[in-house]
């Protein structure tokens, strides 16, 4: 991956940053992952599944609460830069709500292994991987002497 920084007079947005995040994607091959699992297009859609995934992902990293909040974004001008094809709320919508129940089983599955497959590779030798499921605060973590 490189990013290279350039000058430009145009505006600047605090989610221009999230150009790194769209190569991540890329370079994560969430694409290939998500083939065949994305729902069809009823009719003929302005942008793809993917790029709707994809323009979800990048807006909730831009810390979109809720779907209305893509439209918000979506006059960012940096936002727009990196997701490049912003949908409607509505749009978003029913694109979720079209997912088959059992490929969503599936796809959380593949994603799952897609993580571990990341993880795998970005580890150092000899370096233990901990998965914590609790989410209680505070964590505990050790054990208990008794007595």
């Amino acid at each position: 991956m490189s990013i290279v920084l350039e000058s430009t007079p145009q505006s600047l947005s605090v989610l221009g940053g999230l150009a790194v995040f769209d190569e991540l994607i890329a370079a994560t091959r969430l694409r290939e992952v998500t083939k065949g699992h994305l729902p069809k297009a009823q009719i003929k859609p302005r942008s793809t599944p993917f790029e709707k995934l994809r323009g979800l992902v990048l807006g909730f990293i831009s810390g979109a609460d809720c779907l209305d909040d893509m439209q918000k974004l979506a006059g960012d001008e940096g936002f727009l830069a990196a997701a490049r094809n912003v949908s409607s709320p509505c749009t978003y919508g029913n694109f979720l709500r079209s997912f088959d129940k059992a490929e969503v089983r599936k796809l959380n599955e593949d994603m799952g292994d897609h993580a571990f497959r990341i993880r795998k590779a970005m580890a150092r030798e000899g370096q233990d991987f901990v998965l914590d499921l609790d989410s209680t605060v505070p964590s505990e973590h050790g054990c208990h002497k008794s007595g």
